[in-house]
């Protein structure tokens, strides 16, 4: 299958601003079941730079800068083509295989210090904790087991609410009123993870759905790596292993490192933000 992303971000400031260098996270990652064909990234008013890096952990950024020129708009348009495979998200095996058990260290001595910002997080609370050992029990300690109940549960019982603008990701928060956006569901479950030793990171992209015709948003999901699996894409949203209609874009132990767009302007005009992502199916793959 083919697909389609269009994606266009719009800033309207009231008055005019001086614009400092701003990062542009729009290209997506490299996925075995994921072809980028085409690419096409356009940014108004025309830019003194626009510069293709990679940032700390791996992502793809555009640079991006404007000299000695005061703006009242900036706007972003992407576009891509993709050809999405099927694929198992369950073929892989763990190695060693592993029982989930409290304290138990799942990952080399010698990965610890690469693997420490993706394992950090505060004590859960009491409710909180209780609530993942519950599912752990049930799961008898089964790793994968415990990853299909969790998300599976956090997808019937918590509500998915649609949030375009800054969120609050209090985990505490979201867990008590059993509602969330994507954004801080997958936080809530990142700190479930990380409670039981797993790394996991955040992750921020699109996710095609059909029944939504041509408009979509960004989503967020979650990555936990398992031993001799690697990362593992999980969205406590739907309830799924991630499969191939997910695309990601960037991920981060912090959810603030994977934003579209980061950066300051200069001058105290009040902004407003416009965006729209349309996606949709080009054709058939001849694969």
């Amino acid at each position: 299958m083919n697909l389609k992303v269009t994606h266009t971000t719009k800033y309207r400031y009231k008055s005019p601003v001086k614009f400092d260098i701003h990062y542009l996270r729009f290209y997506p990652l490299d996925r075995p079941y994921l072809t980028l064909n085409n690419f096409h990234i356009e940014v108004t008013p025309q830019p003194d730079g626009l510069a293709s890096r990679l940032d700390t952990e791996d992502n793809h950024c555009y640079q991006v800068w404007i000299h000695d020129t005061r703006i009242t708009e900036f706007s972003i348009h992407m576009e891509m083509d993709l050809e999405v495979r099927e694929f198992n998200p369950f073929d892989f095996l763990l190695d060693p295989v592993i029982k989930l058990n409290d304290g138990e260290q799942f990952y080399p001595e010698e990965q610890q210090v690469l693997l420490k910002p993706y394992l950090q997080h505060d004590p859960l609370s009491k409710k909180l904790s209780e609530f993942v050992d519950e599912i752990q029990d049930e799961s008898e300690h089964d790793l994968i087991n415990f990853l299909s109940n969790l998300i599976i549960y956090i997808c019937q019982f918590w509500t998915h609410e649609y949030n375009e603008g800054e969120v609050e990701l209090d985990i505490d928060k979201c867990f008590e009123s059993k509602k969330g956006s994507c954004k801080e569901l997958s936080w809530m479950l990142m700190m479930m993870l990380r409670s039981k030793g797993l790394p996991s990171r955040f992750v921020s992209g699109y996710a095609f759905n059909p029944m939504f015709g041509e408009g979509h948003e960004l989503h967020a999901w979650v990555e936990v790596l398992l031993p001799g699996a690697g990362w593992i894409g999980l969205d406590p949203s739907s309830g799924l292993f991630i499969n191939k209609y997910y695309i990601p874009v960037a991920t981060s132990h912090d959810p603030a490192n994977t934003m579209p767009v980061t950066g300051h302007y200069r001058g105290t005009s009040a902004s407003r933000l416009d965006t729209s992502v349309k996606i949709r199916v080009t054709g058939e793959s001849e694969s």
